[in-house]
């Protein structure tokens, strides 16, 4: 039965019986859509014939293979795998279902299994052999990837669980062993309600329908009952299983234990709380401190107007009345005294309006910043003739009108009480912050948190005369229309203030 090569194994003659021509022709078929590569050699292990598999699997076509040595086809060091079939086929054995390595014509290594059956004349003789190959690649990479995922599954600290529509448990891990106190074969079998609480039962009953409809349940928190009865928290994860006709025949379950960090939930939820209710109680006081203080200094103040008003008057009727009759010592003195008076009234003032800012109540309106930046402008222009006023057009708010003049009044008048003369004092709006810029001295932005704090200057009086509550009294009034204010500044390069009013 020698052959040429190719899937034929060899020519039928003319006298052949019409039963030999039909067992050729179904031997040929046969060869020629098998899945495996079929392959005929001699006992000198000559290939006689090739087809197309062995062409697929090996990667030389048949004109390339018959007539060379199956060695060509076999790694160096399986050299002795090929003495050992032939003894075996010399004693017409069969060798079955061999695993094994092969070369292909790219020099690669291809994983086969092999069985190899003698061919015998009519006399009983071996003359040759037929060798099939089977590629087992895939097969070795997903027993790989089952073993890799087996191992995966088994060393998990999570339970991971299989069950079928029915929610009978097929398979149960270590980590499941471990989380609910069941062993696999106690569990499998059962329904997995069995650690499910009574009153939780229902759960499974929505899950197997979600699973059903080819749905996911992607981390889902409840609660699972171990068998010494405790109740563990845990989040579960659950995908549908289809099988290779593309039908949904169980689930996956992964279930991990979250029952610390649900008590560490719980402890940081009750230290927030206890927290919370201790800024509470302490915000509380201070407001009560504050309010405290505010009616302290609004009583102080108040007292002090009345006896300050007679000293300043009276000073100044001695100014007028007998001031040219003075010696000069007392004149200055006097002088000095009026100058003390009206910077202490001033102070007091000042202090007043900053203890009731903080009982008034607002009373917003809309209000047309422009026109009133232009009042305080029209107002501080005999004050402070050094400055240039430049108020930018159509700038609109809503706020109390009055605290929101008062606060202009202080930021502008601020910015000419620190720029040199002919210095341009602007005031204008920047998407939703209002600003007034300066081109006066700056400051160092170390010390900006300090500079809207009572009583708090930059600078002495001496350089620049104030009783430090202005920008304090700017603060108090943002804050009231439940705004924001802050500052940027450059030494020797001006400053700008800008707020919001909500």
């Amino acid at each position: 039965m020698d052959a040429g090569g190719g899937n034929t194994e060899h020519m039928v003659s003319p006298d052949q019986a019409p039963e030999s021509q039909m067992a050729e022709a179904h031997l040929a078929a046969i060869l020629k859509v098998s899945g495996d590569a079929i392959i005929r050699k001699d006992l000198r292990g000559i290939i006689r014939s090739w087809n197309d598999s062995a062409e697929r699997i090996f990667g030389y076509r048949a004109e390339e293979a018959v007539g060379q040595s199956i060695l060509m086809l076999i790694p160096e060091e399986r050299r002795g795998e090929e003495e050992m079939v032939s003894a075996r086929l010399r004693s017409g054995q069969t060798v079955e279902w061999f695993e094994t390595q092969r070369l292909q014509k790219d020099g690669r290594i291809v994983n086969v299994a092999v069985t190899v059956s003698p061919i015998k004349n009519p006399e009983g003789e071996v003359v040759g052999a037929y060798k099939i190959a089977q590629d087992i690649d895939d097969r070795l990479a997903a027993h790989t990837l089952q073993a890799r995922l087996a191992a995966i599954v088994d060393s998990s600290d999570d339970a991971i669980v299989s069950k079928d529509l029915n929610g009978i448990v097929e398979s149960w891990n270590a980590g499941a062993e471990r989380l609910f106190g069941y062993m696999a074969e106690e569990m499998v079998g059962r329904s997995i309600t069995t650690i499910l609480p009574p009153d939780r039962l229902d759960e499974e009953t929505r899950i197997l329908a979600r699973l059903r409809r080819g749905e996911r349940v992607d981390h889902f928190e409840t609660v699972r009952r171990h068998r010494d009865g405790r109740l563990i928290d845990v989040s579960v994860s659950i995908s549908p299983v289809v099988d290779a006709n593309g039908q949904i025949v169980g689930a996956s379950k992964v279930a991990r234990n979250i029952s610390d960090r649900k008590v560490l939930e719980a402890t940081m939820t009750r230290l927030r709380e206890e927290l919370e209710e201790r800024v509470q109680e302490r915000t509380s006081a201070l407001e009560h401190a504050h309010k405290e203080m505010e009616s302290f200094t609004h009583s102080v103040a108040h007292d002090l107007r009345g006896p300050l008003r007679a000293i300043a008057s009276t000073s100044s009727m001695l100014q007028e009345d007998y001031g040219d009759s003075l010696p000069e010592e007392a004149r200055e003195m006097l002088t000095r005294q009026i100058s003390a008076s009206k910077r202490l009234g001033q102070l007091i003032e000042d202090l007043l309006r900053y203890s009731r800012l903080g009982r008034s109540e607002l009373t917003k309106e809309d209000l047309d910043m422009t026109q009133l930046a232009q009042e305080v402008a029209a107002e501080l222009a005999p004050l402070r003739p050094e400055c240039d006023f430049k108020v930018q057009e159509g700038m609109k708010a809503l706020g109390d009108r009055n605290l929101v003049k008062l606060l202009l009044q202080n930021l502008m008048e601020n910015a000419c009480k620190f720029s040199p003369s002919g210095g341009l004092v602007e005031v204008g709006q920047k998407g939703k912050p209002f600003f007034v810029r300066d081109t006066g001295i700056g400051f160092d932005m170390a010390n900006a948190e300090k500079i809207f704090l009572p009583f708090e200057r930059l600078v002495s009086n001496e350089q620049v005369p104030g009783t430090g509550i202005g920008l304090a009294n700017v603060r108090r009034i943002v804050d009231k229309h439940g705004g924001s204010v802050w500052v940027n500044s450059n030494v020797g390069l001006g400053t700008t203030f800008f707020f919001t009013l909500s």
